[in-house]
């Protein structure tokens, strides 16, 4: 007696009908909408963790910086036209602790990996080194003035409350600089999920929403910033 053949699928032939397909290929489509934002929350996560690291060291090679040089701290001004060393970015004690060199074009230490063009400003023009990060010209000392002198870090009341550097998008009207008297701008990067990472000058890393970033004409008392006015004499 012969026996008759399964209907439906061939015996033995292992082949989908195309109501399995559609049902399949709507399975692997909901799977990647759970699993992609999954994936870039992770990337998310590993690119503020490794701006922390970044951020570390910063805070470390001032603390350094100014441990080898009487307390006094790099300065953080931009040049306006003015001669000679100064500026941190130029200031090669100062890049030697970050493994970098004056006018580096590399990412490195000063490179966000959230950051899509470190090596350039806002408005598209080259920055004087590849940095993600800015200085607080308020805490660092200026050369404002015809001043060519750094800042003692005997000034510095509260260390802890007071920004070194930070994740930064400036314009180059004020390359590399976060805020200064009378002129305290939103020059702050905002990148990490709506965050800033910053590093203090005791060392320690925190992260800055819009809401801690005190600006205005007079933003500069306040400790985040630096809180002395004696940083605006002319020395």
């Amino acid at each position: 007696m012969r026996r008759r053949a399964p209907s439906g699928r061939t015996a033995g032939r292992g082949a989908f009908t195309l109501v399995e397909l559609m049902v399949l290929a709507s399975i692997l489509a909901v799977l990647a909408g759970l699993l992609f934002p999954a994936v870039g929350a992770a990337y998310a996560v590993a690119d503020r963790v490794t701006c922390a690291s970044n951020l570390k060291q910063i805070g470390l090679a001032v603390i350094t910086y100014a441990n080898q040089h009487g307390g006094m701290y790099p300065t953080a001004e931009d040049a306006w036209g003015k001669g000679g060393p100064g500026n941190w970015w130029e200031n090669p004690d100062f890049l030697t602790l970050l493994a970098v060199e004056p006018g580096w074009r590399e990412p490195s230490v000063l490179t966000c990996p959230a950051d899509t063009q470190p090596d350039l400003f806002c408005d598209g023009r080259p920055k004087p080194l590849c940095s993600s990060y800015a200085a607080n010209t308020s805490c660092f000392g200026a050369r404002r003035g015809g001043s060519r002198a750094a800042r003692p870090n005997t000034l510095i009341k509260q260390p802890s409350r007071t920004l070194a550097f930070c994740d930064a998008a400036t314009s180059s009207d004020a390359p590399l600089v976060v805020g200064h008297q009378g002129c305290v701008e939103g020059g702050i990067a905002f990148r990490h999920k709506g965050c800033a990472q910053g590093v203090f000058l005791d060392g320690h890393v925190d992260a800055l929403s819009p809401a801690d970033v005190p600006l205005g004409h007079d933003a500069w008392k306040e400790p985040l910033w630096g809180a002395d006015p004696q940083l605006w004499q002319v020395r």
